[in-house]
């Protein structure tokens, strides 16, 4: 999560892959104490969402609790 760009990212393995590791990246606008809303999607391998979090923890991003529906 990061507050100051007001986004919320979800980051979910696929288990539907047999031979590679793909993650699944959802981006969303989150306003509290509104429900998150949908920008973006997209599939990375399991190597790549690691670089992705570890970017995004250096700059400013913080891990949190999936908000309630």
């Amino acid at each position: 999560m990061n507050t100051t760009q007001q986004r919320l990212v979800h980051f979910k393995p696929e288990l539907n892959s047999e031979t590679t590791a793909w993650v699944s990246i959802r981006t969303y606008h989150y306003d509290p104490p509104r429900p998150p809303q949908p920008i973006n999607h997209r599939r990375v391998l399991h190597q790549n969402a690691i670089d992705t979090w570890s970017v995004m923890l250096k700059r400013g991003w913080r891990p949190c609790r999936a908000p309630a529906r």
